[in-house]
């Protein structure tokens, strides 16, 4: 199979022991309606091998043998068969042979050793082997190896068994390029020594040895160790042409062919252009074929520059595939013929490498405006430069930090307790968003990170989980509707002094734009100023440099793209090439950093006071006397004065008309009273006043709790009388007030208003603002005294059935219904409550819960969800019945889910 694990680590240690068969008919789950499948892979060697391994114990322990898992592993290694049609680096030392493991250990079982593993360091990194990847090797180097033995459960192995170690080893490299020391007598401790590995006359490919160690008095028993060497001496490509070829003779390629070639990327590349073709002109079938390509980076993610994919490939046509690459690095590519593709196919291939090399070219602050890039070509290339800014970026800052010792299960061996950190980030969105949520600082590691793992959750205001995730969830983007979460970060840890590192650790929000920003690009500085021409297209010379310049965004696009408040930067891609196929492939991460500052004051009528002082000036030389001018300036200045501290004045008195009338809503009934009294007093049309009042009566009852029709039903108690015509005061005296409200505005005219298309008198903008006062002043009071008139309808249903004469207002609701209906949709999230009552009140079920169904989506309640519940126990929905009742339950737990 072309899919398995291969050597050697990134390291240079062993990446495999022994190869196993890797197919089984397996049984599938049911869900893809079949019995069993076939499956191949390491997730079916490794079983196979597992199961070897027992029958191995199982035998071990039938005949008394001791054993451990060091000696076992070394069994199977010494044993394994070696195939010669199979890769080298995909299958260890051979085959599984587990007749001779067992025989080895059972002739070797009494040794010492076994006991032992042999720990081999390389190097200050403590590597695993030696692993030659940088470059064109053109001289001997040398590596210091540490061996050291460890004893199986070495805190409580016995003082003799150590005492009594001791091995003398003969060390042979398995190829004449390398050289160390012929023999190694070890004891019971580290041992240093010293590889030279000479690769200067070794053709471009990769090689594979090692060092092995025998035990000088019994080498028939196999190897106790070894030290595994990697050389990867890669091609060079010409400088002229900068292009690998292997098109002569054509490779013959079977199912499982692999090819692999190691090139040195030259200094500019930026991309790789991979071309296949069938030398058979007439093979229009071809075959299928799977291309991998691999760069290692220092101190990267082994996945930064890697591409898989399966090609078609025929002799018609070439297939071309361009690979992102990093100048003066090894690239390694695998072209290798699917398992299944039958047949043989004769292969031509080549590399061309190309590059746009850009110098600053991934971060912009708009605060520096212009913003400078230098581009830089291998080759002779049409370069057509373009920015698309696609999300923008919030950073949150931690609104709670809690460090914490965990359970008595996570305690590592034998007594090292693990702490966890929980940071608590809050996030409030105005409107939905496809967002992006991730830890910078330990976002992008998983296995190489020192802290023990990371895990994020977000909640809603009702506690219920919504989101989860972990490392690399930087570019995983869901949908989070409008509302506020809770975002909880927990990292684990043995130690808390690495722990309280976080407490002030950041976290970002990627949102997801609705369309894509684009930043201009121009030629040259000046024309950035002159918004002239942008630069489209143009032709970069081979090792030319021509530097390219950036305009800032403006306020007005900004505004227009529906960037989120509080965002920090934009983020989105840069490519440079003009070819549609390497610029889907190849494009550079680009940040535009917004400006934040402090807001700036516009000064309203700076012109006009500027014209003011010139006139002035243009009055002194217009003759006369001085005393004269002077004489009409004071006056002039005094009448200016006198408007404009009564303009002060009454700004004043309105201030303070508009915080009594906030306040009137928090005090008690008495001094509520009172003040309402003197607003009235001072200020007799300011209708506000009484809608305040209103607001006041609702907070001292239960009135605007149970502002939903069954939640107020359900509030009353029937036995109690004299609250009920306590309630049914207030009612009416709500209904009162918000009737004087509506008697005091014109709607006709009011509606007049909103009909005019375009208002082209002076004081436009001053009416608008009246207007839209009035207009909020209707809408509150009709809904306010519509509600108010339902729920005096049902305190007279259930308290005065008896009495014979019942004041009916289904005419006046209707007719308040319709009022509001003129001015706001009835779907409206700030209609919604009207829109409830009064399907409640026609008995429009179906309309009651598609209003409160818009409710909860508006804000997630468990208010809004106990009404639904009781709408549809009224008409006896089970079903409907169900699904709300268990949404209640898990969209409202008692709190946090735990990590």
């Amino acid at each position: 199979y072309t899919w398995t694990s291969r050597d050697p680590c990134i390291d240079g240690g062993f990446g495999v022991t022994v190869c196993a068969p890797g197919a089984a008919i397996a049984s599938v789950p049911q869900f893809t309606m079949s019995k069993a499948q076939l499956m191949n892979g390491t997730s079916m060697s490794a079983p196979h091998v597992a199961g070897a391994i027992g029958l191995l114990v199982s035998g071990l322990k039938q005949r008394s043998v001791p054993y451990t898992a060091f000696s076992i592993k070394r069994a199977l290694w010494n044993t394994a068969t070696k195939l010669d049609y199979v890769d080298k680096f995909a299958q260890g030392n051979g085959l599984l042979n587990v007749e001779k493991a067992f025989e080895h250990l059972v002739t070797y079982g009494d040794l010492l050793e076994n006991k032992v593993r042999f720990a081999v360091t390389v190097g200050s990194n403590n590597a695993k082997g030696i692993h030659l990847r940088q470059g064109v090797l053109t001289k001997e180097e040398e590596f210091s190896v540490n061996i050291e033995p460890v004893l199986f459960n070495e805190k409580y192995a016995a003082p003799e068994d150590k005492l009594n170690f001791n091995v003398r080893l003969t060390l042979i490299p398995t190829e004449p390029w390398i050289k160390c020391g012929s023999y190694l007598d070890l004891c019971y401790s580290a041992r240093k020594l010293t590889v030279k590995v000479d690769p200067s006359a070794l053709a471009p490919g990769v090689y594979r040895a090692s060092v092995k160690a025998y035990d000088s008095s019994c080498p028939e028993k196999g190897v106790l160790f070894e030290i595994p060497v990697t050389v990867v001496q890669p091609h060079v490509v010409d400088p002229k042409t900068n292009e690998f070829v292997r098109r002569e003779p054509p490779t013959d390629c079977k199912p499982n062919t692999i090819i692999r070639e190691f090139i040195l990327v030259p200094k500019y590349a930026t991309w790789a252009s991979i071309e296949l073709i069938s030398a058979d002109p007439n093979d229009a079938v071809g075959g299928k074929f799977f291309l991998h390509t691999l760069q290692i980076l220092p101190m990267k993610f082994c996945k930064e520059m890697e591409l898989q994919k399966i090609l078609p490939v025929n002799g018609t046509a070439p297939t071309i595939q361009p690979v992102m690459v990093t100048g003066d690095h090894i690239i390694e590519i695998c072209i290798a013929k699917f398992w299944s593709n039958f047949g043989t196919l004769p292969l031509r291939y080549s590399v061309k490498f190309r590059g746009i090399s850009p110098l600053n070219g991934n971060i912009m602050h708009s605060a520096n405006g212009i913003h400078r890039i230098d581009l830089k070509a291998l080759t002779c290339e049409e370069v057509q430069p373009t920015v698309s800014l696609k999300t923008a970026a919030m950073v949150l800052k931690p609104s709670d930090s809690k460090l914490t010792p965990l359970t008595q299960r996570d305690v590592l061996h034998p007594a090292r307790q693990i702490y966890q950190i929980i940071l608590a980030y809050q996030l409030s969105l105005s409107k939905g968003y496809d967002v992006a949520i991730y830890t910078p600082l330990l976002s992008n590691i998983l296995y190489e990170s020192e802290y023990e793992s990371q895990f994020w959750m977000v909640f809603d205001t009702n506690k219920q989980m919504v989101r989860c995730g972990d490392a690399y969830s930087y570019d995983k983007y869901e949908r989070l509707e409008k509302g506020d979460y809770t975002v909880r970060l927990q990292v684990r840890h043995e130690k808390r002094e690495l722990l309280e590192k976080l407490t002030d650790a950041n976290l970002i929000v990627n949102f997801k734009l609705p369309s894509s920003l684009s930043v201009d690009v121009h030629k040259s500085y000046n024309q950035v100023f002159t918004c002239s021409k942008k630069l489209t297209n143009c032709l970069l010379p081979a090792g030319a440099c021509r530097p390219i310049y950036l305009a800032p965004i403006g306020n007005d696009k900004l505004q227009k793209a529906s960037i989120p408040p509080y965002c920090s930067w934009l983020e989105g891609s840069i490519t440079y090439a003009k070819e549609d196929i390497v610029r889907k492939c190849l494009s550079h991460s680009f940040k535009y950093i917004l400006t934040e500052g402090p807001p700036v004051k516009k000064s309203a009528g700076s012109s006009s006071t500027v014209a003011t002082g010139s006139n002035g000036s243009g009055g002194n030389n217009g003759g006369g006397s001085s005393s004269c001018s002077s004489s009409d300036g004071n006056g002039a200045e005094g009448a200016a004065s006198t408007k404009e501290n009564k303009a002060k004045w009454d700004e004043y008195i309105e201030s303070l008309r508009d915080f009594q009338t906030a306040q009137l809503a928090k005090l008690d009934a008495d001094n509520a009273n009172n003040l309402y009294t003197k607003l009235l007093e001072d200020h007799p049309n300011h209708l506000a006043a009484h809608l305040a009042m209103v607001e006041n009566i609702e907070n001292g009852t239960d009135l605007k709790a149970a502002n939903l029709p069954y939640a107020f039903i359900n509030s009353l108690d029937a036995n109690d009388s004299a609250s009920a015509a306590i309630l049914k005061v207030k009612l009416l005296r709500i209904v009162q007030l918000t009737g004087q409200v509506l008697k005091e505005i014109d709607q006709d005219a009011l509606l007049a208003y909103y009909g005019i298309k375009v208002d082209n008198r002076p004081n436009a903008s001053k009416i608008k603002v009246q207007m839209d006062k009035q207009k909020q002043l209707v809408m509150d009071a009709c809904q306010k005294k519509f509600i108010a008139l339902c729920k005096l309808a049902e305190v007279q249903r259930i308290y005065d059935a008896k009495e014979p004469s019942q004041p009916d207002y289904a005419d006046e609701l209707e007719q308040l219904y319709g009022d509001f209906g003129k001015f706001c949709d009835y779907t409206d999230s700030k209609a919604l409550p009207l829109s409830v009552w009064h399907a409640f009140h026609m008995k429009h079920h179906g309309r009651n819960l598609k209003y409160l169904s818009k409710m909860y989506e508006e804000k997630l309640s468990r208010e809004v969800l106990e009404e639904m519940l009781a709408v549809v126990e009224k008409k006896k929905w089970d079903h409907i019945h169900q699904m709300i009742s268990k949404t209640i339950v898990t969209a409202n737990p008692q709190g946090y889910r735990p990590f």
